[in-house]
């Protein structure tokens, strides 16, 4: 997929479409992010780039706080994902 978007083979027609490769870059990202000790941890942590995201596309009901940083279900953001 990654190669598709590069070579800007992959339509973007309808927002439908634009919202998919956002969620998609979003995952590559939040994914980046996660330090290692945290890969078997159920969540994933949270800077002020996904915290941005998840507010700008209305997803924030799936942010959680955990002492002084904010946190994302990996079982959460896997089922939106998956859609």
């Amino acid at each position: 997929m990654a190669g598709l978007m590069k070579y800007q083979l992959v339509p973007e027609d309808t927002d439908e479409r634009i919202m998919a490769r956002r969620v998609y870059e979003f995952n590559r990202y939040l994914k980046a992010i996660t330090i290692p000790a945290n890969k078997l941890k159920p969540y994933y942590v949270l800077d002020e780039r996904a915290l941005a995201f998840l507010l700008n596309t209305g997803k924030e009901e799936l942010i959680c706080q955990n002492g002084d940083w904010y946190c994302l279900l990996k079982a959460d953001w896997d089922k939106i994902y998956q859609t």
